[in-house]
């Protein structure tokens, strides 16, 4: 048994690629149908997704169980860029020989008013300041 877990931070690198990156951790038994283990990098804030295997004796894997997890005293997370093109965002395909108008801006949402600083490295981490 073990569990898959998608941080609230990571992003794919290419949407078309599947994913082989995410933390895992190994669960032991402890009871009668009960399981545990321990993950000790809930050190972002926001949701992280849990997904829950287990792989029976001939070695067939069972679908997930999933559940979530909220962190609300992390490190925030940085804001995202965003990039327009004509209007239009996401994935853009252009292929033009017309005049092309792109915005690139980057939307600080929750982080309005926040010390720079914090952005560009969490809030002096990797100073000496381990234990926030």
């Amino acid at each position: 048994v073990w569990a898959i877990i998608k941080r609230p931070d990571s992003t794919p690198s290419n949407p078309n690629e599947p994913v082989t990156s995410l933390p895992s951790i190994d669960l032991t038994e402890v009871g009668a149908n009960t399981y545990e283990g321990t993950y000790s990098n809930f050190n972002v804030s926001g949701t992280y997704e849990i997904a829950v295997y287990a792989m029976d004796s001939k070695g067939v894997i069972s679908l997930p169980k999933t559940t979530r997890v909220t962190q609300t005293g992390g490190i925030p997370l940085p804001p995202q860029p965003s990039i327009t093109a004509n209007g239009v965002s996401g994935t853009l395909n252009i292929k033009t020989t017309d005049t092309l108008s792109i915005t690139v801006a980057l939307n600080a949402g929750v982080f309005s008013g926040q010390n720079a600083d914090c952005l560009s490295n969490p809030c002096g981490l990797g100073q000496g300041d381990d234990a926030l």
